[in-house]
């Protein structure tokens, strides 16, 4: 049986043998449950008009979040366990007959793994499910192993002693790398999932320069100065350090939440890494607000 374990402990083994939790330390609340390979348990889903009580995170009922008044809600964030789903904080019912893609693929919810990014549509339960990995293809490099530091398909990959997962993390491999863009553009990784060799999708700011263009170190075969700047999402046949895109699309989970859910969700709720710069707080995709006096 594969064991959820925490990634960088794989790193660590590269250098010496060290045990490591076979759970993700990160879930706080006992309600919140997983199987050992990190999926939902067999009592899991459980729907109710008021999710499920006693487990002190806010709940998505026939009012919204914590009881707000609002309608449909959005939500991006780290899946921290199922009870009914967990993430971030937060616990959304839902059905086993929820629509779920899993990088753009149709799958299930017994799909839905601990560490993985999810976007949920809920009004008041889960209505729509995407799992998204911000970086899935091969490793390039381990570039520091004390700090849990890779290159998976030219982006710079952080892995905390947090982040769960089965895959093998060596030069060669291919893993699918759950997680969210830090203030650096470094990808800070909840989850990481061993997966085949095939295309290569990519999640990022599109830079372009000199007649190239680049998502973090990945040079980006193809035709798309209107996007530059802007966040994209491309797959495509990856070769030599360049990503032949085939599709290359704007990324709008980050660039547009509003447009990605659609007109029925009031309310978006975004897991992010915020920088704070001369009394502004910044998150990736270009949204900022002004910080009260004194923060």
């Amino acid at each position: 049986m594969i064991r959820s374990v925490p990634v960088l402990a794989a790193l660590l083994a590269l250098a010496a043998c060290e045990a490591a939790p076979t759970a993700p330390p990160f879930v706080a609340d006992a309600a919140c449950r997983w199987r050992p390979d990190g999926g939902p348990p067999p009592d899991a889903p459980l729907i109710t008009d008021r999710g499920i009580g006693g487990t002190g995170a806010p709940l998505l009922t026939e009012r919204g979040i914590g009881g707000t008044g609002i309608g449909g809600t959005g939500i991006v964030g780290i899946v921290t366990g199922f009870a009914s789903i967990c993430v971030d904080g937060l616990e959304v019912a839902y059905d086993a007959s929820v629509p779920v893609e899993i990088d753009g693929k149709p799958a299930n919810t017994d799909a839905m793994r601990v560490g993985q990014v999810v976007a949920i549509a809920a009004s008041p339960a889960a209505n729509r499910i995407a799992v998204r990995y911000e970086v899935s293809g091969p490793v390039e490099s381990v570039e520091d192993v004390e700090n849990g530091l890779i290159v998976v398909a030219g982006q710079r990959v952080r892995v905390p002693r947090s982040a769960v997962g089965p895959a093998d993390v060596k030069p060669g491999a291919w893993v699918a790398v759950s997680g969210i863009r830090g203030g650096e553009g470094d990808v800070i990784a909840s989850r990481l999932d061993p997966r085949e060799p095939g295309e290569v999708t990519v999640h990022g700011p599109l830079i372009a320069a000199d007649g190239m263009r680049w998502i973090g170190g990945l040079e980006i075969a193809a035709k798309a100065d209107d996007l530059a700047g802007s966040y994209v999402s491309a797959t495509g046949i990856y070769t030599d350090g360049v990503l032949t895109a085939a599709r290359l699309t704007p990324d709008l989970l980050v660039q547009n939440p509003p447009a990605f859910f659609g007109p029925g969700v009031t309310e978006i709720t975004i897991a992010a890494y915020p920088r704070f710069d001369n009394g502004v707080v910044r998150v990736n995709g270009g949204f900022e607000a002004p910080l009260a006096a004194g923060f």
